[in-house]
């Protein structure tokens, strides 16, 4: 059995993050209410990902020019393997070889929102990773 009290304070916060993003719901205007809600998710899970890692929204691209055409709503990429290519305030270009997990916040989930995340989906396994982009590491003999 998990830690009571880790197990208690991690309830707790999913349960904040939930009130707040139904809070939300009252504002009329969807864009400021999907980025709100965003930026909820992102409070709630940036605490449990390692330093390295960021979170934010922007673009994946590849090495050979292809993007995902669209706004990615959070983007969970490692920023020590390939940092973003641009940052400006919350957007980042973040080439598709650190890209760890793209997340889709959606206020209402219907099958016409399902099936239009599963082409996204499919749109972004169709980026090309680069691995040449990597840093090599060589050991001493």
């Amino acid at each position: 059995m998990p830690n009571s009290i880790i197990y208690k304070r991690a309830l707790a916060q999913v349960a904040s993050a939930l009130r707040e993003a139904q809070d939300y719901g009252a504002l009329e205007h969807q864009g400021v209410k999907g980025r709100l809600r965003e930026l909820v998710l992102r409070e709630l899970l940036q605490p449990l990902m390692p330093p390295t890692w960021g979170i934010r929204t922007g673009l994946v691209m590849d090495g050979v020019g292809n993007s995902t055409s669209g706004q990615e709503d959070l983007i969970i990429y490692d920023q020590q393997l390939i940092p973003p290519l641009l940052t400006k305030g919350e957007q980042v270009f973040v080439p598709i070889e650190a890209c760890l997990a793209v997340v889709e916040v959606k206020s209402i989930l219907t099958a016409h929102e399902i099936d239009a995340a599963i082409v996204h989906a499919e749109r972004i396994a169709t980026l090309t990773p680069d691995f040449r982009l990597l840093p090599t590491y060589t050991t001493a003999n």
